[in-house]
């Protein structure tokens, strides 16, 4: 694992994980999903005092307000959160899910239970209550930037409301 200026100089080698996902910077603090050994890290941003927060093969993560939002792969890939230091683990809900994105009060995220060619995009609180779809669109990634969710449909780029409305193509 290694960082970067945005002008490309001064890389510097910050660990020895190689294969290092879903990376969330947050507070001087690294947080990471390790593939390779399949634990959740965190380290401060030098390199130091690295540890492990949980042993949990937690793909996209989402470090949000001293929380860890996180699809659970060892558990069908259920979304989970727990506390920073890896505390209070909760399971909050019961599909195949990816891509948990906290935003507000909500957590957006991709329901793959009978996907074929991808998820349906769903929300919930972040207690996990008041599960609602926003979308039949089939979706294979997203990310969600002020009002708008915009996502990939069939190699297409889509943009849509936080409510799944005003469903429009960006480009393709």
């Amino acid at each position: 694992l290694y960082k970067i200026r945005t002008d490309g100089s001064g890389r510097i080698k910050l660990s020895d994980d190689y294969d290092c996902v879903a990376i969330n910077v947050l507070n001087g603090w690294i947080y990471y999903f390790d593939t390779f050994d399949s634990i959740i890290y965190k380290m401060k941003t030098d390199g130091t005092s690295r540890m492990v927060v949980k042993n949990d093969w937690g793909l996209y993560l989402n470090v949000v307000d001293g929380w860890i939002y996180y699809s659970n792969f060892g558990s069908k890939r259920n979304i989970y959160k727990m506390k920073i230091d890896g505390s209070c683990k909760q399971k909050l809900n019961n599909v195949e899910s990816q891509t948990p994105t906290v935003c507000g009060d909500w957590i957006y995220y991709l329901d793959y239970t009978n996907a074929r060619d991808g998820g349906k995009l769903y929300k919930m609180k972040l207690d996990g209550s008041n599960n609602s779809k926003i979308s039949d669109i089939n979706i294979s990634r997203f990310t969600i930037d002020g009002n708008y969710i915009y996502f990939v449909e069939d190699s297409k780029f889509g943009r849509i409301n936080l409510d799944g409305s005003n469903k429009k193509e960006v480009f393709n």
